[in-house]
């Protein structure tokens, strides 16, 4: 910079130096000063030298300074484009990498024309794994299917078929179908004459040895609030219903 600006000041004073050093001539005879008289002459110049020695450092000073403050602006600006630029290509790389979505293997069992374990993607629903294993047959009844339910790894979708609906059999272990079929639920007794502590009414609860109208109200009021049974000692959990309670009914009862 400093160059820059003393090759521009050369530049000036070689084109101009006419006219300055006539400028210059003119005002300090205005000021009195003899240019013949040496003694005036010595002492003009070096008062000049000084002025110019002063003007030369302003200019170093603050041309320096600003130098270097928009040098760091820029090395600033630089910086953060850079961190910018980082971060918005490691997200398109995290997006564009992302893992599909992982596969599942589902049970497919029932009215179906190829019985079958098939492998599907992560997320898809029962439809999906009912086609894959070649579709219902002919004897198949979908009414108590929710072909929209999302499946897991490792579930069983059972396809009834009509005459087991209309008989009341269970489905159990059957991911998408309901299993309290028309039959079964209006009973709560499964295929082996045992009561399903899930589905049953009061009166079909009341035949389970200890239950009476109070506790078979206790059951229905626990399936509401917590849900149904995950298994037969669940029932302990039930207001009433001890160790004992359960040792006798535990034969007659199912989930």
């Amino acid at each position: 910079m400093l160059n820059r600006n003393y090759i521009a000041f050369t530049c000036i004073n070689e084109v101009r130096k006419d006219e300055i050093m006539g400028t210059l001539v003119g005002k300090l005879k205005s000021m009195g000063i003899d240019l013949g008289n040496p003694t005036h002459v010595k002492k003009t110049l070096i008062f000049l030298a000084v002025v110019l020695v002063l003007i030369v450092a302003a200019f170093i000073h603050f041309s320096g300074g600003g130098g270097t403050e928009s040098a760091a602006v820029v090395r600033g600006e630089d910086v953060t484009d850079s961190s910018v630029s980082a971060d918005v290509s490691a997200a398109a790389v995290e997006i564009s990498e992302e893992a599909p979505p992982a596969a599942i293997y589902v049970d497919v069992a029932g009215a179906v024309n190829r019985p079958m374990v098939v492998e599907l993607p992560g997320g898809s629903r029962v439809f999906e794994a009912i086609e894959a294993a070649g579709g219902m047959t002919p004897e198949a009844d979908a009414r108590y299917l929710n072909r929209a339910a999302t499946l897991n790894d490792g579930d069983r979708v059972y396809v009834p078929t009509a005459s087991e609906v209309e008989g009341g059999a269970e489905i159990p272990g059957a991911a998408g179908v309901d299993t309290a079929v028309p039959g079964a639920a209006s009973t709560g007794t499964s295929a082996d004459g045992k009561i399903n502590i899930n589905t049953a009414d009061s009166d079909t609860l009341q035949q389970i040895t200890g239950v009476g109208p109070a506790t078979a109200q206790k059951i229905l009021d626990y399936r509401t609030q917590n849900g149904k049974f995950a298994a037969i000692e669940d029932i302990q959990n039930v207001s009433g219903i001890g160790a004992k309670t359960f040792e006798k009914m535990k034969d007659q009862i199912t989930v």
